[in-house]
């Protein structure tokens, strides 16, 4: 799948936007808060959004093969377009744990199962029938590829059970030009400080099937983290519309963490043929922390 094609372009990387905004706790997002983060996000003149998951808190919807595209439509707007719609020419969506069921449920199967994974056909068809609904909105699939010019991005539905990964398929995509970025995109941590430290899985997996990209970057972990972890950039933009604080905790607690905070905020990516940018900002837009990385140097340093 390709989106608006150019040399240089601009992602904007937010994830865990999936709660309805509230008064009154300080862990979520007010509707003024939403409203002044909606307004940031548009003056970033983004080419594609990236919402890396849980898209859908509480419990995550079910659209059954008899349903419509408007039953998703009813049930996603408030909590997915109302946050990320309608800013970008394209937003490319990625699925969560909770976005296949009950926390509770994957839970079980993270801790008793081995970190077998969890899908939902139902609940993921949600979302299939959901992007028909809006024109930027896109999930072609529950794992796909995206070309957006200097840079290929493969989505993947990291709470599938890890054997329907489709490593081979990532692998060519990612390799068919040598000339772009190799990027990865997930809901789960490579590896984070603080929070979601034992959601660990991705890195494992990602070597098993021996997919090297020059940036991974997710949501899940409720705070803003930059780390190089087994030589891999990793970029953790998870406090989209939740927000967690970690009193004692540092995040230079997990080896190869650069930088953390928690912050309601996003990242801004700027790709060119040579060239990757992470800015991180708060809800404002102002800037929080900046990394860059060029072609010979993948750990990448703090902007100057």
């Amino acid at each position: 799948m390709a989106a608006p094609a150019q040399d240089v372009a601009r992602v904007i990387l937010i994830g865990d936007t999936g709660q309805l905004p509230v008064e009154g706790d300080p862990h979520k997002m007010t509707p003024a808060q939403r409203a002044q983060l909606r307004e940031s996000l548009a003056a970033e003149n983004a080419t594609v959004i990236l919402d890396l998951g849980d898209l859908f808190y509480n419990k995550a919807p079910q659209c059954k093969l008899g349903d419509d595209p408007a039953r998703a439509g009813e049930l996603l707007d408030a909590n997915l377009y109302d946050h990320v719609g309608g800013i970008a020419p394209a937003v490319f969506l990625v699925l969560g744990n909770h976005d296949v069921g009950p926390y509770g449920e994957y839970l079980k199967r993270r801790f008793f199962g081995r970190r077998a994974g969890k899908r939902s056909s139902a609940r993921e068809r949600c979302y299939s029938l959901y992007a028909q609904q809006h024109e930027e909105m896109i999930f072609p699939e529950t794992s796909y590829g995206v070309d957006i010019g200097p840079a290929r991005i493969a989505v993947l539905h990291t709470s599938a059970p890890h054997r329907q990964w489709p490593g081979s398929q990532v692998r060519d995509f990612l390799d068919g030009d040598p000339q772009d970025w190799a990027i990865v995109a997930g809901h789960h941590v490579y590896k984070t400080a603080c929070d979601k430290v034992g959601d660990d899985f991705v890195g494992v997996r990602l070597a098993e099937q021996e997919i090297t990209p020059d940036l991974y970057v997710n949501g899940h972990a409720h705070l803003l983290q930059m780390g190089i972890f087994d030589g891999i950039p990793a970029v953790t933009s998870g406090s989209g519309s939740k927000l967690r604080e970690f009193p004692g905790c540092e995040p230079t607690d997990t080896e190869g963490v650069l930088w953390g905070e928690s912050s309601f905020g996003y990242a801004v990516l700027d790709i060119t043929p040579q060239t990757l940018r992470v800015q991180f900002k708060d809800i404002a837009g102002q800037d929080l922390y900046c990394w860059q990385r060029g072609r010979e140097n993948p750990e990448g340093e703090a902007c100057k």
